[in-house]
């Protein structure tokens, strides 16, 4: 699970939209449009990602805005989306699966795209597969760019996820037609799958409108039986044109927020709509998120080195508040014992007063005594993390921890230079006493060289 507050940034032609949302997404706190270069952008890549980082660290700074974790909407142009049908199989086997077939019909190889995708339909033999890529080299200059600026991105969609998100998911076609800036997304979507996205630059040769048709005319299999529209500033010919030719009613696109104006609401709805999802890691199988799985890896060693540093805080703090609370309650006691000799001439009534504070310190002792062993038994993350690197060989690269304390479950997610190293990597933890039932998918072991692994193994307490 990853951070759920974020900032939306939206990138479009020659401008970035930066909105913050309250903690219950009810109305915006911060908003803000800015110009960009027009020389920033070449083909919809970066030229300059220190330029854009710049920019994006101002805006900060302007705004006072203290959250640094973003969610990213990357402008439509370099996206693809596919409807996959598979059989039932496991989830690992269907990621191969989805691998696999996209390479029918992305225009680049599939290690140059970076791929996500969520299942909308489960039947009882087979499942469908909403699919989404994008150019890696493209998408990095976006996202290197946020980084350099010194924020986190937690996730990444094309604006024509967040204008089908906004637009409802109900199972019937729609038709969504939004004005952004100098540009305009048109998509066909049904439910909460994208079944066709275009974009267009305004002018005045009719092309929007005869786009449009184009997009549902060979999307004919979608009966189209609403259309939304949104944005600002849009032609009303060309709705006129559209109400004249689809047999469906038209109406606006909008999302209930405050603090803004219904302009304005316009003006944002794409990056208000990032604001309202939870976010999860590329790996989930019911969302879309295109990070690139090396910022995700980066930034989730950053979390658990966080993590264990906070646990190892708490664990200490808890150890150190026993030990003086302890202490202090046998200064009292022993306080209280001189007090009752003091005060009491019978050695009998000593005796029976000292006896309950004796059977108080014994409680104490025992207290004391499982404290001590808690503190001993106690394992730190770090001192599995150091068993793990010792039995680590020179080609292995681990990317990613998760250990569970309370099981001793491990998954390990890496990459290997050579088959030899990976299955050396194994051997050499099962020499260890405390690892136990590793394991390694097959699927491994697939290529060569530069294997990406993922391991899994049981520590044993002691």
């Amino acid at each position: 699970m990853i951070k759920r507050s974020f900032v939306s940034i939206s990138f479009s032609t020659g401008k970035l939209q930066i909105v913050k949302l309250n903690s219950s997404k009810e109305k915006v706190e911060k908003y803000a449009t800015v110009d960009l270069p027009g020389d920033l952008f070449k083909g919809h890549r970066v030229q300059n990602k220190e330029i854009l980082a710049g920019i994006l660290h101002n805006a900060w700074e302007k705004m006072r805005i203290r959250e640094r974790s973003v969610g990213i909407v990357v402008p439509e142009f370099s996206a693809f989306s596919k409807l996959l049908t598979f059989p039932k199989l496991e989830s690992g086997e269907l990621d191969e699966a989805v691998r696999w077939q996209a390479r029918d019909f992305l225009p680049s190889k599939v290690t140059d795209m970076s791929m996500d995708w969520k299942i909308i339909n489960e039947g009882k033999d087979t499942c469908t597969v909403f699919l989404m890529a994008m150019d890696k080299e493209i998408l990095n200059g976006y996202v290197d760019a946020v980084g350099l600026a010194g924020l986190f991105p937690l996730v990444v969609e094309p604006s024509s996820l967040s204008l089908t998100r906004i637009s409802g998911e109900e199972v019937e076609g729609r038709l969504i037609i939004y004005k952004y800036f100098d540009e305009m997304v048109v998509v066909v979507a049904q439910g909460s799958k994208i079944v066709g996205s275009s974009v267009v630059y305004l002018g005045g040769d009719g092309q929007v409108a005869r786009t449009i048709m184009s997009l549902v005319q060979y999307h004919k299999e979608i009966k189209v039986d609403k259309v939304l529209v949104g944005g600002t500033g849009l032609d009303q010919n060309i709705i006129k044109e559209i109400q004249g030719t689809i047999n469906a009613p038209i109406n606006r696109l909008n999302v209930d927020i405050k603090n803004l104006s219904q302009e304005d609401v316009q003006k944002y709805i794409i990056p208000i709509s990032l604001q309202l999802i939870k976010p999860t890691e590329p790996s989930d199988t019911e969302t879309i998120n295109l990070l690139p799985q090396s910022v995700v890896d980066k930034y989730r060693v950053k979390n658990l080195q966080v993590r264990i540093w906070s646990l190892m805080t708490v664990v200490t703090f808890m150890i150190w508040s026993s030990f003086f609370a302890v202490v202090g309650t046998y200064i009292y006691l022993y306080q209280q014992i001189n007090e009752y000799k003091f005060q009491s001439g019978s050695k009998l009534s000593v005796i029976s007063k000292t006896r309950d504070i004796r059977e108080q310190v014994r409680k104490i002792n025992e207290t004391s005594t499982a404290i001590v062993k808690i503190s001993k038994e106690y394992k730190y993350p770090i001192e599995i993390i150091n068993a793990i690197k010792i039995a680590k060989p020179w080609g292995i690269e681990v990317k990613e921890y998760k250990i569970d304390l309370d099981t001793g479950e491990i998954d390990l997610i890496g990459l290997a230079a050579i088959r030899g190293d990976l299955i050396n990597f194994k051997q050499k933890l099962e020499e260890n006493e405390d690892f136990s039932h590793i394991a390694i998918p097959i699927s491994s072991f697939e290529v060569e060289r530069n294997l990406r692994f993922i391991m899994s193994f049981l520590y044993k307490f002691k």
